[in-house]
């Protein structure tokens, strides 16, 4: 079974854009489709609304989550096409979050981002 590549990104709130930018040519390059979907999983709701502004903008169709648990929630019936994740967050982290994530075979094959500050 193929394994999509992880990336991680660390950035501060104003060089969110560019970063952004990097993280669509990557995933466009090793994608054989353009992604429609993604569900943002993050907590403060200034870097949702700056991330979801720039997604938007290039075309993406973008779901949010506030916690692992609600993003759990919302990848089981969304099926995004890809999951850009935070990972200090309140309720249920990130890291817990891709536990339970990776444990369930009908998941598992969905890229995750893991873009934290």
């Amino acid at each position: 079974m193929h394994r999509h590549p992880c990336i991680t990104l660390y950035y501060f709130l104003d060089e969110s854009d560019f970063l952004v930018r990097i993280f669509i040519k990557w995933y466009a390059f090793i994608m054989t489709k353009t992604a429609s979907t993604i569900l943002l999983i993050e907590d403060e709701p200034q870097q949702q609304e700056a991330l979801k502004t720039v997604f938007m903008r290039e075309g993406f169709r973008v779901e949010i989550a506030s916690d692992g648990n609600e993003g759990l929630a919302s990848v089981r019936t969304l099926m995004p096409d890809v999951i850009v994740l935070d990972l200090l967050m309140p309720v249920l982290n990130g890291f817990a979050f891709l536990e339970k994530f990776n444990a369930d075979a009908l998941l598992k094959h969905i890229p995750v981002i893991i873009l934290t500050n």
